[in-house]
């Protein structure tokens, strides 16, 4: 702390600012000398905040799986959806009938392929 001159009998007023403590006597304005501060997180800080994003990780990860599930029902069903459009559209475009037919492949991966019947 900064020592005040004998015989000022001036009231000290103590003022913060921007965490700052001025001490105001008589004519002359002293600033404290800053304090040491320590830079950084300490590792118990680390360690709470990584549980609480774990946490909340765990919570998160049921529910993206399902989206990821459902995203893949949802793409397939338009897919789908298209390769019916595109048989009507054929069907429409070379006045016959069409047909869709699920096949498999060698690998086991199953398809469908459009079909003009030949019949009609």
């Amino acid at each position: 702390m900064p020592s005040i001159p004998p015989g000022d009998f001036c009231q000290i007023l103590v003022r913060k600012w921007k965490g700052l403590t001025y001490f105001m006597g008589g004519k002359t304005m002293q600033k404290e000398p800053p304090r040491l501060r320590t830079q950084g997180y300490s590792l118990l800080e680390l360690l709470v905040v990584l549980t609480i994003i774990l946490l909340m990780s765990s919570v998160a990860l049921p529910n993206i799986q399902g989206y990821r599930q459902e995203s893949a029902l949802l793409g397939a069903a338009q897919n789908f959806k298209g390769e019916f459009m595109r048989a009507r559209s054929v069907a429409t475009k070379k006045n016959t009938q069409t047909a869709i037919r699920f096949e498999k492949d060698v690998n086991g991966t199953t398809f469908y392929s459009t079909y003009i019947d030949g019949n009609f």
